[in-house]
């Protein structure tokens, strides 16, 4: 699978980077690395709408911008949610 524990770990520790920043949406960058494939013999991907096969790909390291849907949608929603938690406590005094 991996030609190393190392190559292994750095897998992994990209794989979970790539998600905080991607899925979480609280932006950051990614550091460059080596992708190899861990279930074939080489990775395959479109590029330019063909596809093309590598055995190993070096990405460079990639800003992501934040995305945070809540933070918004909090901000806008702000007063109403300020105003339903003050009823909520005048009726429960």
């Amino acid at each position: 699978m991996f030609s190393t524990p190392a190559a292994e770990r750095r897998h992994e520790i990209s794989t979970r980077l790539t998600r905080a920043v991607t899925e979480r949406g609280v932006g950051g960058t990614i550091p460059p690395h080596e992708i190899l494939p861990d279930k074939a013999k080489a990775l395959a991907f479109l590029v330019g709408g063909k596809q093309t096969f590598a055995a190993r790909v070096n990405l460079p390291a990639i800003t992501m911008p934040e995305r945070s849907y809540m933070r918004s949608s909090l901000a806008e929603m702000a007063e109403q949610i300020r105003d339903e938690f003050a009823a909520a406590v005048i009726e429960v005094e």
